[in-house]
């Protein structure tokens, strides 16, 4: 369980670092090259200055271990979010559910402290790196070089090697034994029929991970300008997304069952029975807040300047959101919705909880097949 966690990763903490080591400006670095060998550079300029990058990159995994249940399930590691999954698997009543909130509330609420003073370092350091920044490509070396290729092929060739193998088995009995050879078209029919095979659940998975994605997007947007040149509702924006990505999966599923699972007939009840309604929910908030972290980031790197000359010229808010920051938020916005569509094809924990019958998605199709 903590290599798959780790391996899961290595991805997002690379574009957290990247952002840090971005931030800071390479004249410093350059100046102390000048008297201070590269390690000493390394150790004391820095990594001291992408530390509250890195830290939020540390809480980022302890968040993700402590929230989903997929990994868990596989390896049947009692954590909090699994526990939590299974007791309501079996009671279906989350008023019975033997464990109490609070220390997932004490964890919810340090996370959310953590987080915040985190943010409040990094954020102003992390703006620095604009889209002018100029990355200069030092001399690669021949082992940073080699150890980057194994990482690498370790994440993308060996899940692709494992499927190649795993799909072209093919036993055949031969009297009392069983014979395993390996065949290429059983693994062309296999990779080429499975399109087909789900297409139901591609179809579902495309459709919520789409308009989750397009929610999310469209909230932090206009989330991340009402709250630009305030404070304090920058603070609320933020205990808000913080909340939303910190709150575990199935106590998250749990709260859409308690809001929506009413009454036949009534409002809530056909939202939650007879509609996509509660796992958009589910994705929609498991999203938010990585499309709020990519719009805020986007709008604090726009000089305010621009927003001041806009307004000069008799530009009122909604001009200056529709024609001046999102012409300029399309590199962020581009990358958010890359970001979320990832999240939501990935995210289970709490939408496997909610899904209407009839409806399942890829990630919980997964699930199952591994699962049983």
């Amino acid at each position: 369980a903590v290599w798959v966690h780790a391996v899961a990763a290595v991805p997002w903490l690379f574009w957290i670092f990247r952002l840090a080591f971005l931030a800071i400006p390479r004249v410093w670095e350059e100046a102390a090259l000048l008297d201070a060998t590269p390690w000493k550079v390394l150790t004391r300029i820095t990594l001291p200055l992408a530390a509250p990058a890195m830290l939020a990159g540390v809480l980022y995994v302890l968040i993700i271990c402590a929230t989903e249940i997929t990994v868990t399930d596989r390896y049947q590691f009692r954590s909090y979010a699994e526990v939590l999954y299974s007791e309501f698997v079996l009671s279906s009543d989350f008023r019975e559910l033997p464990l109490g909130l609070w220390p997932i509330m004490a964890l919810m609420l340090g996370v959310l402290i953590s987080g915040l003073m985190l943010c409040r370092v990094a954020l102003p350091r992390l703006v620095q790196a604009t889209a002018s920044t100029q990355t200069v490509i030092a001399q690669r070396s021949r082992i940073a070089v080699g150890f980057v290729l194994a990482v690498v092929i370790l994440l993308f060739f060996l899940p692709i090697g494992n499927l190649v193998y795993q799909a072209g088995i093919e036993v055949t009995a031969d009297g009392d034994a069983r014979i395993r050879s390996w065949s290429l078209s059983k693994l062309l029919r296999l990779v080429a029929g499975s399109p087909i095979r789900y297409r139901t659940e591609l179809a579902w998975t495309a459709i919520l991970v789409q308009l989750s994605t397009l929610a999310a997007i469209a909230v932090a947007t206009v989330a991340g300008w009402w709250a630009r040149r305030h404070s304090w509702r920058l603070t609320a924006n933020a205990v808000v997304a913080t909340l939303c990505f910190v709150v575990p999966g199935p106590l998250l599923g749990i709260a859409i069952i308690a809001a929506l699972n009413g009454p036949t007939g009534s409002l809530r009840g056909w939202l939650y029975a007879d509609t996509i309604f509660a796992p958009w929910l589910a994705l929609f908030v498991r999203s938010l807040p990585f499309a709020y972290l990519l719009v805020i980031y986007g709008l604090n790197s726009i000089p305010e300047t621009i927003y001041e000359a806009a307004e000069a010229d008799g530009a009122g808010w909604w001009t200056s959101l529709s024609f001046v920051a999102l012409p300029m938020l399309w590199p962020h916005l581009s990358c958010a919705v890359f970001v979320c569509l990832a999240v939501g094809v990935a995210e289970l924990s709490a939408s496997v909880m909610v899904m209407p019958p009839g409806m399942t998605t890829v990630a919980s199709e997964i699930f199952n097949l591994i699962h049983y």
